[in-house]
């Protein structure tokens, strides 16, 4: 039996007609579903198959896509072959190669195994492919699949080419028409979304009602994204709730109202006003809510909804809001769109809160006018006022008076005033006119103007549209020259600045007072060393000072915004000074009944100050050794380290460097706290800073006892004045604000008997040995005239060094005016 053709025809004639008519058939479509339904009834006509399918190469995803003109079972099961590899598919290898393939029987076939399984599961014994490609570009393959064996040879394969020629012609119509129908459509997309950004940025432009603008907003949304309800919402930070000031619903029940005013997160709009970001919800985010807006939206039939913020220069104002009857209706395009209609309605919003605080102001001058109208004869204001409908306008004689205009030469016009105005100030004057008579915005400015007579002056002014039964039907306004206002604001500005300044160069350590240069010298160190996180050792006798010093580092220092922390080690026992310190866990040691934060890690990124540090015991030496080194330790009764950013002052009226040297603090611990050394100077070396603070005393407690304390005795004055003060600052502290409990009347009372004198003897063999070195001293340097250095200076004829001698000086409170 001879093979049968792959052409029903019977001549070479017969199937070129045929083919003719396949080409011409099919031309005519422009889709591909038309195409290929048309396709297969006509190409039966030219060839012999019972599966027809067309291969397309996706170039995105490197694969070929198939397509199922013909099978005897249309539903037969392609499963797995829909989409293959190029490599995997006989339709890849013939679009690659661009040649013909033709599989006499599947059987033997090895090559494409996924392809050959199932065209052996529907019964395929022969199949043949070729390429379909036009002149500009490869589109894939068309394969024809027979029942039998070796339906198709290499005889019928010029035909079945020229067959597939025409069809890829068609096919790529086709595909060329569906790419364009789809760019059309992306277009008209495009167009209508840009339209719809348009007609709302005219809605915003030419209407100042916020009502208006969203009505007008939701009738150009609804034609772009469908909805049956819209609001918005106005938000309120300082209450935390939400406003819905607006509302559309056309096909809604009329469950929801406008005016409702709720907590933020009783709404759908919670989210999109926490995040400041869109948000979208459905029917299950409504039912979570269980708030009345959520059940009267889920009465109304909502499935889903969008909310979108209002922003304005990173301020929230509020939430455009819509929702729909079907679930999942607004895509992310959809949200885009709304993003953008929401920074258009944002403008309207900030409008009508600005136009609003206008009418308030206009309001406002309104009830004015009355006194206004009285004042300005003696206030030298000036008012004007022009009626449109009559051209006319009207100015006060203090008008021409400010403007330095002559009344005799009639009104003066508008461009009369832009030649006065300041060239800087002119445009905003004249956009603020402007404003005025177009959109009825009242203004209120500050300008300045160059009279004819060349002098510059200070105005302010300001406008506002007359309404009478909400038509604008004149214009009046007022103006003053505040140039003097302005010259001495100017002025106290300048001051302000130079005092701030002076208080943080000169004056800037709170409660220290004192003008001597021994105290200024210690407050040059502190602002030397604040900057820096050094640690500081304050040195000094009792009661001068010292945590004042300490505070004042601190507050100079880029660490004033943390904690400044303090603790007296002395007074602390022993035994809990290191709980104090370090802190502990519940059950450290007896009576730990709770975890306790240490000083340290309270004084974390701020600064602990340690008073009276020389009192620290040496076996807890070493463990503040280390956090000062490492800025690390442990709690007691616990083994994890904690690390703190902790600046140390210590303070002590102690020795340390004698203590170092009897074994009693240990050297380590010294130089690493005696990094920045100051020594707070005791009272007896600054005596010109007694008066200062005997006033500051007096008045401090005078205050607080609800006294009067208006002077002070000069020969108080110079007693105190003169009085060693072996207690330093407390000790005078004391003493006034005694005075202030004892005086009666305006004259403070300072109980004079009680100063003592220093003790030149007694039987403290210290106490004795030291007032004699002292007297030595003050023998000596009244016999050199209190000359210290050189060959027959002080310090020679004492037998020591010129810097021993003044560290003795200042140790035993030895000073010049003492006899």
């Amino acid at each position: 039996m001879g093979k049968q053709s792959a052409s029903p025809c019977e001549t070479l004639a017969e199937q070129y007609q045929a083919l003719l008519e396949v080409s011409e058939a099919i031309a005519v479509h422009r889709d591909l579903p038309s195409l290929f339904h048309d396709l297969v009834q006509r190409l039966h006509h030219v060839v012999n198959f019972e599966y027809m399918r067309l291969l397309l190469h996706d170039s995105e995803r490197d694969v070929m896509r198939l397509h199922t003109l013909e099978a005897p079972d249309q539903k037969c099961d392609v499963l797995g072959c829909q989409e293959l590899p190029v490599d995997e598919s006989p339709g890849g290898w013939v679009w690659q190669k661009q040649e013909p393939l033709v599989v006499s029987d599947v059987e033997k076939e090895t090559r494409f195994p996924r392809v050959t399984e199932l065209m052996r599961q529907q019964g395929v014994k022969s199949y043949c492919v070729v390429p379909l490609t036009t002149a500009q570009r490869r589109l894939g393959a068309l394969g024809f699949g027979s029942l039998q064996k070796a339906t198709y040879d290499d005889a019928d394969l010029e035909f079945l080419q020229q067959v597939a020629r025409e069809v890829a012609v068609a096919v790529d119509n086709a595909l060329n028409f569906e790419s364009a129908q789809s760019a059309q459509r992306q277009l008209a997309h495009e167009r209508d979304r840009l339209r719809l950004l348009l007609e709302v940025n005219n809605a915003v432009v030419a209407r100042l009602d916020l009502r208006d603008v969203f009505a007008a907003t939701t009738a150009s949304l609804s034609r772009v994204i469908p909805h049956v309800l819209a609001s918005l919402y106005l938000y309120d930070p300082d209450q935390d709730v939400v406003s819905r000031h607006a509302l559309a619903s056309p096909s809604g029940k009329g469950l929801l109202q406008e005016g409702f005013v709720g907590p933020v997160d009783s709404t759908p709009a919670g989210p999109a006003i926490r995040t400041g970001k869109p948000a979208l919800f459905d029917e299950e985010d409504l039912k979570r809510l269980q708030s009345d807006v959520a059940r009267l939206l889920l009465a109304e039939g909502v499935k889903s909804g969008c909310c979108v913020p209002l922003k304005s220069h990173n301020r929230l104002l509020g939430t455009l809001n819509i929702a729909s009857l079907h679930p999942g209706a607004f895509s992310q395009d959809d949200v885009d769109l709304l993003s953008q209609v929401a920074n258009q309605i944002a403008i309207a919003v900030e409008n009508a809160l600005a136009y609003r605080q206008i009418t308030e102001l206009k309001d406002k001058l309104t009830r004015e006018e009355a006194y206004l109208t009285q004042a300005q004869r003696l206030t030298g204001v000036g008012s004007w006022a022009w009626d449109p409908s009559e051209s006319h306008n009207y100015y006060s004689r203090e008008v021409f008076n400010i403007f330095g205009l002559d009344p005799a030469k009639g009104n003066p016009t508008l461009a009369d005033f832009l030649r006065i105005y300041h060239p800087e100030d002119r445009k905003f004057v004249e956009e603020a006119e402007k404003k005025l008579v177009s959109e009825g915005q009242g203004y209120d400015v500050k300008y300045r103007i160059i009279r004819p007579d060349g002098e510059l002056r200070f105005v302010r002014e300001v406008g506002t549209p007359v309404r009478e039964n909400g038509v604008i039907t004149g214009f009046v306004g007022a103006c003053m020259d505040v140039t003097e206002q302005e010259m001495m604001t100017q002025e106290l500005r300048r001051e302000k600045l130079y005092l701030e300044d002076e208080i943080r160069t000169e004056y800037n350590f709170e409660e220290i007072i004192g003008e001597s240069a021994a105290l200024k010298r210690i407050l040059k160190q502190v602002e030397t060393v604040a900057p820096t996180d050094s640690t500081v050792l304050i040195q000094g006798e009792t009661g001068t000072g010292k945590e004042l010093i300490a505070r004042a580092i601190h507050n100079l220092s880029k660490r004033r915004e943390r904690t400044f922390v303090k603790m007296n080690c002395a007074a602390i026992p022993t035994g809990l000074l290191e709980s104090e310190l370090f802190g502990h866990e519940r059950g450290a040691f007896t009576g730990a009944i709770a975890q306790k934060v240490g000083r340290f890690e309270l004084a974390h990124g701020g600064t602990l100050f340690l008073d009276e540090v020389g009192d620290v015991p040496l076996e807890l030496q070493s463990k503040l050794l280390r956090v000062l080194q490492e800025q690390e330790f442990e709690r007691l009764g616990s083994n994890r380290t904690i690390r703190v950013d902790v600046r140390l002052v210590a303070a002590t009226n102690q020795d340390l460097a004698q203590m170092v040297t009897d074994k009693l603090f240990r050297s380590d611990l010294y130089y690493r706290l005696n990094v920045f050394p100051i020594t707070a100077p005791p009272l007896r070396e600054r005596p010109e800073d007694i008066p200062l603070l005997v006033r500051y005393f007096a008045q401090k407690y005078a205050r607080l006892m609800n006294k009067q304390i208006e002077t002070i005795p000069a020969g108080a004055m110079t007693a105190l004045a003169k009085y060693h003060w072996p207690g330093n600052i407390r000790e005078l502290e004391n003493l006034i604000e005694r005075s202030v409990i004892l005086s009666q009347g305006p004259d403070l009372h300072v109980p004079l008997g009680e100063l003592k004198a220093p003790a030149t003897s007694g039987h403290n063999g210290v106490a004795t040995l030291e007032a004699a070195e002292r007297e030595h001293i003050q023998r000596v340097l009244r016999e050199t005239n209190w000359v210290i250095g050189g060959p027959s200076g002080a310090a020679a004829r004492l037998g020591m060094k010129r810097t021993t001698l003044q560290s003795k000086i200042r140790k035993l409170g030895i000073s010049r005016d003492q006899r």
